[in-house]
């Protein structure tokens, strides 16, 4: 059973990706923005395979996570999730898929899928 960091501001999605993905037969681990999901990755004993991430959110963003989190984990798997253009600063590259809100069970499911199977694409 691989486990996903799911990090999202907005409970009531959170709650509702959160389904999603343990529908799909996933352990789900949450955070409501980018410093609680470094203190889940510390805490945290067994493996996390991919960070599914809101790009904005209070405190820390999805991006900024990102960044940090590939320091220790370079090759970490990351699907961001935005309502908002991503700028080339948020890095999108070879181990991160981009996905626009809003988003379809589907379309989430797709995205953690094709990060499990292939989490470095290449360039």
């Amino acid at each position: 059973m691989a486990t996903i960091l799911l990090v999202e501001d907005e409970q009531a999605l959170r709650q509702l990706l959160r389904e999603s993905l343990e529908l799909d037969g996933y352990r789900v681990l949450e955070a409501a923005n980018g410093e609680e999901a470094i203190q889940t990755l510390s805490q945290w004993t067994g493996p996390v395979d991919v960070i599914v991430t809101d790009v904005v959110m209070p405190r820390m963003g999805g991006a900024e996570l990102m960044r940090q989190v590939r320091r220790q984990l370079p090759d970490m798997p990351v699907v961001l999730i935005s309502g908002w253009p991503i700028s080339s600063r948020d890095s999108i590259d070879r181990r991160t898929l981009f996905l626009k809100k809003p988003v379809t069970y589907g379309q989430l499911i797709k995205a953690v899928h094709r990060s499990l199977t292939s989490p470095v694409r290449p360039a």
